[in-house]
């Protein structure tokens, strides 16, 4: 049994699809572009064709050949041929674009990415190669255990729903390193809490032979120890203090700046029957560490680097923490001197965030929400800005964006949001796509 308390618009995915349908028909630079380019003219049409009437009827005096001769010059000004110049203009540039394996869906896209001074882009996926391996199942010691991977595995395996590159990875790792059909046989699925952006952890509970239940959770650093009050280590457990949080962050960040992406996971036994993750995800015990390996692609410095030499500001944001994304900036050469988290945007005026988005590049910890904000506030300090994500927690961003960018193996909400699509993950095509339209 189970209790609807959302439903709708009401639900998460219900919130985000009302988010990306407010934004269907924004107005990029480009299109404001030809808005003023148009008023201009009709400004201009407007004072000019009764100046040359009146000078006309003044200095030849025939008002049928002065009235003729004002039309004539007032659908001159207005230049009927326009459409057909810029849509011409904007074909030649998708074919141009299209012979470096990038699909043009909405033909706009192309002069708003050649004015483009800024490209925000998210960091798992689009500068990582995609390509997520477990690399070390820790206990708490930073020692391997079969126990950490064993939990780790029901947690992925019995989510439902989509299964991220993560929970691909852990299921893998399993396969090679454990008998899963012993453990599919020796548990059973109660319940799950899922993973959302705000709580950034998802549990399931299984249910043993004995019928004794558990509750197996992970998710982000932060998040997992706010929600924990024990650990165990040498298979004891025993009550987290502040000190031994501390050394559990000083741990991962080490990991991370060794390359690796962690995820604390932890439990509790015998749990009550799910109700609201704010009762259930309390008082567990913590149990280890999953660290994964997502280098970054081979491609991505020197894309960069390129985009920058051509004038444009590079912007990561990324739901992950600090010390991963700086790890991952400076393998891309960028140069990472402020670091906003999500929670710093939170109760702030417009024009402190304005500030904010300006003098800082990286920002982590951001819901999909917080992505589009910032998006939307660059463009109200009148940039334009290129949005390239591949993930459904960055489909508002590339709708809010002036032109959003994806890959082709990116999730359909993406794909459907995106201006342009790369046919190959290369960033340097993104480089080489833009050369034609400068």
């Amino acid at each position: 049994m189970g209790v609807v308390f959302a439903t709708g618009n009401e639900t998460v995915f219900g919130n985000l699809a009302r988010t990306l349908s407010k934004n269907k028909n924004k107005e990029t630079t480009f299109d404001i572009g030809i808005k003023n380019v148009s008023k201009i003219l009709l400004i201009m049409t407007a004072i000019i064709a009764p100046l040359v009437f009146l000078i006309n009827v003044l200095t030849k005096g025939d008002w049928l050949n002065a009235l003729i001769f004002a039309i004539a010059t007032a659908v001159g000004l207005t230049l009927e041929m326009r459409p057909v110049i810029v849509t011409s203009n904007l074909v030649k540039g998708s074919v141009e674009m299209a012979k470096h394996e990038t699909i043009v869906k909405r033909m706009n896209s192309i002069q708003n990415f050649e004015s483009a001074d800024i490209l925000c882009t998210d960091k798992t996926g689009t500068l990582t190669q995609d390509k997520v391996v477990l690399e070390r199942h820790y206990d708490l010691n930073l020692e391997e255990k079969s126990k950490v991977l064993e939990l780790s595995y029901l947690n992925s395996y019995y989510q439902t729903g989509r299964k991220d590159l993560i929970d691909k990875a852990i299921i893998n790792t399993a396969k090679d390193e454990l008998d899963t059909e012993e453990i599919n046989q020796n548990y059973q699925k109660i319940d799950e809490i899922p993973f959302d952006f705000k709580r950034r952890r998802m549990s399931v509970v299984v249910m043993n032979k004995k019928h004794e239940h558990l509750l197996v959770t992970k998710g982000a650093a932060e998040e997992m120890l706010a929600c924990s009050n024990r650990l165990e280590i040498n298979d004891k457990i025993t009550m987290l203090d502040q000190e031994q949080r501390q050394e559990i962050l000083n741990k991962i960040n080490q990991m991370n700046q060794d390359g690796l992406r962690v995820v604390l996971l932890a439990y509790k036994k015998n749990p009550a029957p799910v109700g609201e993750f704010s009762v259930d995800e309390k008082e567990l015990i913590l149990t280890g560490f999953l660290a994964f390996l997502d280098p970054p692609k081979d491609s991505a410095k020197a894309a960069l680097t390129a985009l920058k030499r051509d004038g444009i500001t590079i912007k990561i944001l990324t739901g992950d923490n600090e010390s991963g994304t700086r790890n991952v900036g400076k393998q891309v050469g960028l140069d990472i001197n402020c670091v906003y988290q999500g929670r710093d945007l939170e109760n702030k005026s417009s024009t402190e965030l304005k500030k904010m988005v300006e003098e800082c590049d990286v920002f982590v910890k951001l819901s999909p929400q917080q992505k589009a904000q910032i998006i939307q506030l660059l463009r109200e300090n009148n940039h334009t800005v290129a949005y390239m994500g591949d993930g459904i927690n960055d489909a508002p961003a590339m709708k809010a964006a002036d032109v959003a960018i994806s890959v082709d193996t990116a999730v359909d909400i993406v794909k459907k949001s995106a201006d342009i699509i790369l046919l190959h993950k290369d960033l340097m095509i993104l480089e080489k796509a833009v050369q034609p339209v400068y």
